[in-house]
């Protein structure tokens, strides 16, 4: 009995030990994942920023007033998509 008794000690402390690694591994990592949230999100911004951008011109280029997201548009309508990609290349 003093055997087994002491190998649940042991188990219990092995896991104790691996919460608490766990714990201090989440707790050091959380900066830099934030960190890496805010560029993700900044990079995200820029790109955003381009598009609406090359957009601008491209509307401008095939004389057209408003520019909708393809997702918004049920029928109709002109896909300026492969235009502004090529103009996006064009800017790297």
């Amino acid at each position: 009995k003093n055997k087994k008794l002491e190998d649940v000690r042991k188990k219990a402390k092995k896991e104790d030990e691996i919460r608490a690694f766990i714990t201090k591994t989440e707790t050091e990592l959380k900066p830099k994942q934030e960190e890496i949230l805010r560029y993700e999100q900044e990079q995200n911004r820029k790109i955003a920023a381009k598009i609406f951008e090359v957009s601008e011109v491209v509307a401008k280029k095939y004389g057209v007033d408003t520019v909708v997201d393809k997702r918004a548009v049920l029928a109709g309508g002109y896909d300026m998509t492969d235009a502004v990609l090529a103009e996006l290349n064009k800017t790297k």
